[in-house]
């Protein structure tokens, strides 16, 4: 059963109308053999279709794509072998599902292999929303070209403190020294300054904000983030978009492989606690647009379902 269904069968309220349309998930699917989470070595078209169907099932506003993997430690792969992951094995999986898709991320830091991407599920379906999920943190000419070129086209700037998108594999390498307490206000300060910029270009409005969770910094800092992150967001307008990440992070992990017993299966522990604070950022941020991404998208049905019935009755 459709697990959106469930949640609303679960907690059925009386009263008409949309509740909490602001929230949205998105469905994390990788067409990578090394990503941490859930890379295969022999990836198959078949293999990535079930899984982008698993998304589908599951209530997936959006479904999120990448082949290219970031995490900790993993070396970056050319463009050449990134580009050839799509035409292989991502696009013709996408085929026989793109009349279900309404939205679709494409997670790349690669401005080249964006726009080869926006071009050929366009012929698909020209009606589909795109939105191009960049990790790197760069708001460079290049980003500025393509948003300009493709007008319908969304865009992720995510807080990473790599200087050049050809670093991006390397982010743990620029942690900076900002004390912990003092996270919060420079994430704030860092989306505030490039909102400026965007607004310069009438970007904002197409624009969703990430802070990057385990993205150039440390476990404290995380931790930091984690607990403020709804102080950074007041201080922008209800209109803003925002992305937020923490499915299957690395720091998670080593919060669970630190306090139980447990050294290898810790996705079980790091989803409960991600179902946990989705939940607490819906009822801190009620009002704000929030997209989560995330493995496994019921979390946000479900979480909807308590909100309605604790918080809506």
């Amino acid at each position: 059963m459709n697990t959106t269904l469930l949640a609303e069968s679960l907690f059925k309220k009386e009263k008409k109308g949309p509740v909490l349309e602001n929230f949205l998930s998105m469905g994390v699917v990788n067409c990578t053999p090394d990503s941490f989470s859930d890379g295969k070595i022999d990836l198959s078209q078949k293999d990535l279709s079930h899984r982008i169907q698993d998304m589908i099932d599951q209530g997936s506003d959006i479904i999120d794509i990448g082949a290219q993997s970031t995490a900790p430690g993993r070396e970056a792969f050319t463009l050449d072998i990134e580009l050839q992951r799509w035409k292989d094995i991502a696009l013709p999986s996408l085929a026989s599902k793109i009349e279900q898709i309404k939205t679709l991320s494409v997670d790349t830091y690669q401005p080249e292999v964006f726009r080869f991407v926006y071009k050929s599920v366009k012929d698909l379906n020209p009606n589909i929303k795109i939105i191009w999920n960049d990790v790197s943190g760069c708001l460079d000419e290049a980003v500025l070209n393509i948003l300009q070129e493709y007008s319908d086209a969304f865009y992720v700037y995510t807080h990473n403190l790599a200087p050049q998108r050809e670093l991006v594999n390397k982010h743990m390498d620029f942690v900076n020294q900002t004390p912990s307490v003092e996270m919060a206000k420079e994430i704030m300060n860092f989306f505030k300054d490039v909102e400026i910029r965007l607004a310069k270009y009438n970007l904002v409005d197409r624009t969703y904000f990430d802070p990057g969770f385990g993205f150039s910094k440390n476990l404290e800092q995380n931790l930091i983030l984690l607990r403020e992150l709804w102080w950074v967001i007041k201080k922008f307008d209800y209109e803003k978009k925002w992305l937020i990440g923490i499915s299957r992070k690395s720091f998670l992990q080593s919060i669970v492989k630190e306090n139980l017993s447990c050294k290898s299966d810790v996705f079980p522990y790091t989803e409960k606690m991600e179902h946990t604070l989705i939940y607490n950022w819906m009822y801190q941020l009620n009002k704000y647009c929030l997209t989560f991404r995330t493995h496994n998208p019921h979390h946000l049905p479900l979480a909807k379902g308590i909100y309605k019935k604790v918080n809506l009755q």
